[in-house]
């Protein structure tokens, strides 16, 4: 296949795999003081999300770092993407004012000065670590080249 197109469809696979992690946090997230237990839902919706989302950069890279590279840059722009599709209901006709906060912005957990160190930074920091761990687990014993 063209090296060209394989690229874009790395891009796109990153698009789609960033739209579903985000997605389901999104609903996730509107609806989870609902559950009984739902710190054990967010955990193992997590695990599942993350789980997903490393096999599917594992099998689009296919031992190739530019398709990885460009696989997690769709991943990264869905995250905006999702935001805007899921932004607050009120712009919405028919929706009845109900919004859902993609975002965790108001839960500040240190604050120094103007410096604040929000939900919305733990969580992507978190992220970003776990997904570098768990690429690098996975890809540990791959020959290199």
């Amino acid at each position: 296949m063209n090296e060209t197109l394989t690229l874009a469809l790395a891009c796109v696979a990153g698009t789609g795999l960033g739209a579903v992690f985000f997605a389901v946090f999104g609903g996730q997230f509107a609806g989870g003081a609902s559950y009984k237990q739902p710190a054990l839902w967010f955990f193992g919706s997590l695990l599942l999300r993350m789980g997903i989302t490393l096999a599917g950069f594992y099998v689009v890279s296919n031992h190739h770092w530019e398709r990885l590279l460009l696989c997690l840059l769709g991943f990264v722009v869905a995250r905006p993407v999702v935001g805007w599709l899921t932004r607050p209901s009120e712009a919405r006709p028919g929706t009845g004012g109900q919004s859902c906060a993609l975002v965790p912005d108001e839960m500040i957990f240190w604050r120094h000065g103007a410096l604040k160190l929000n939900g919305t930074i733990v969580f992507t920091w978190d992220l970003m670590f776990v997904l570098a761990v768990g690429s690098k687990l996975i890809t540990r014993k791959l020959p290199r080249t």
